[in-house]
C-alpha cells in the first residue's frame, strides 16, 4: 500500500510503498497527521518514492534517512534543524546538534506552560521573519524521559514507546500546539553539559559567531547567496548561547524575555 508524507513549506510530498501492514500502522504516530494514505492518482513519475519490503530489518531507519535526504523547502521559507515553542505573540527558537538535550528541554517547556511548535525543525519566512506553524510528534530518548519524570511536578502525557534508529523513543503529541505564525523573540544555541559543576549562563553572541552558527544550523544544504546572508543578518540581534546543565535554568532564561 502506498502512503504520503505531505509537510507544508516543502517543494513536494514523499511517497512510500510499504508492504508490512504493522509498520504502516505505526507511522502515523511517528510522523503525525502529515502521514496518510496516498491518493490513488498520485504523481508517480515526478515525486520521490521509497519501497519498503516486509522483511526489511531496519525500516524506520531507512525511512528517516530517506526523509532527511529528500527534505526540501519552498521560497521564501528557510528550514532550520532545531525546535521551537511559543508564548503569547513570541516564539523562542532552539538550535542544537543531536544529543544536546534540545528535545528534552522543549518537552519540559511544553509541560510548564509554553505552546509547542516543533522539536526537530522549524520554518522561518525570510521576508517577514515569522515562524510558521507546523507541529510533528515529539520523540524523546529514554534518558530524557527518565530525567523529565524526575523533575516535573506532574506526569508526562501518555507516550508510545517505539523502536527507532539507535534507541527507542517515547513518542507523543503535546496537547497545546501553535496554529498561527509567530515572530521570534530570541534564538538560543544550546550547549549542554552532563557535569553539574558547569556554571549555567546565557550570553549574547557576537555577529560573526552568530552568523557562522546560523549557517551551520540549516536542515538542508543551501547554496548560500546574498539573500540568505541578508536574512541571517536580520536574525543576528536575537542570537544567544545557553550553557546549561538542567532544563529549569534554561527555562528561567526565557522568563526575562516575557512582556
Amino acid at each position: 500500500m502506498q502512503f504520503q508524507l505531505d509537510r507544508p513549506f516543502q517543494a513536494h510530498p514523499l511517497y512510500f510503498d510499504i508492504q508490512d501492514p504493522k509498520l504502516a500502522a505505526l507511522l502515523p504516530a511517528w510522523f503525525g497527521a502529515a502521514f496518510r494514505e496516498a491518493p490513488s492518482l498520485r504523481r508517480a513519475d515526478t515525486e520521490p518514492l521509497l519501497t519498503i519490503s516486509a522483511d526489511e530489518p531496519y525500516p524506520l531507519s531507512l525511512i528517516q534517512t530517506f526523509v532527511y535526504q529528500h527534505t526540501t523547502c519552498r521560497d521564501p521559507f528557510f528550514v532550520f534543524h532545531g525546535g521551537a515553542v511559543t508564548r503569547g505573540d513570541s516564539a523562542f527558537l532552539f538550535l542544537a546538534s543531536t544529543t544536546t538535550g534540545k528535545t528534552t528541554l522543549i518537552t519540559y517547556l511544553t509541560q510548564i506552560g509554553y505552546t509547542y511548535l516543533d522539536d526537530d525543525c522549524f520554518y522561518l519566512n525570510m521576508n517577514t521573519l515569522e515562524v510558521m506553524p507546523y507541529s510533528a510528534p515529539i520523540h524523546l530518548r529514554e534518558g530524557g524521559y527518565r530525567y523529565l519524570k524526575s523533575i516535573l511536578p506532574s506526569s508526562l502525557p501518555p507516550c508510545r514507546l517505539m523502536e527507532a534508529p539507535g534507541a527507542p523513543r517515547y513518542v507523543f503529541m503535546p496537547s497545546q500546539c501553535t496554529l498561527r505564525s509567530t515572530r521570534p523573540k530570541a534564538i538560543f544555541f544550546l550547549n549542554r553539559s552532563e557535569n553539574p559543576a558547569v556554571g549555567d549562563q546565557c550570553r549574547k553572541l557576537s555577529a560573526s559567531d552568530a552568523l557562522n552558527r546560523l549557517f551551520t544550523s540549516a536542515l538542508i544544504p543551501y547554496q548560500m547567496n546574498l539573500s540568505y546572508i541578508r536574512f541571517f543578518q536580520r536574525l543576528l540581534p536575537l542570537c544567544h548561547e545557553i550553557i546549561y546543565h538542567d532544563a529549569p535554568f534554561a527555562a528561567s532564561v526565557l522568563e526575562a524575555y516575557h512582556d
